[in-house]
């Protein structure tokens, strides 16, 4: 099953900031996670149902997670679409992750 990537405006938003904050620091290092992170959607578009089912957000079941190295790429996955919602910093305050919709 292959399906359509979507990413959300708030999800664009959390891969330039943190991408920005790696750039600044290390060029290197920004590519070789924007090349990282670009390897792990497609392996979504390919296998949308391989990350589990988060239970820290409402509710509880409705989304997913691909967690690599330090971030967690937040999605759902509606017929052959997957909506990627956030992603996520895990050294960032879990509370400061704002409702995904």
């Amino acid at each position: 099953m292959k399906v359509e990537i979507r990413w959300t405006r708030l999800a664009l938003s959390d891969l330039r900031a943190i991408h920005d904050w790696l750039r600044e620091r290390d060029p290197d290092g920004a590519r070789r996670w924007a090349g990282s992170t670009k390897r792990a959607v497609s392996l979504l578009a390919r296998f949308p149902y391989m990350g589990p089912t988060v239970q820290d957000l409402e509710p509880p079941g409705r989304y997913r997670q691909l967690v690599r190295g330090w971030h967690r790429i937040i999605y759902r996955v509606e017929g052959n679409t997957l909506f990627i919602l956030r992603v996520w910093d895990c050294r960032r305050n879990p509370q400061d992750l704002t409702p995904i919709e």
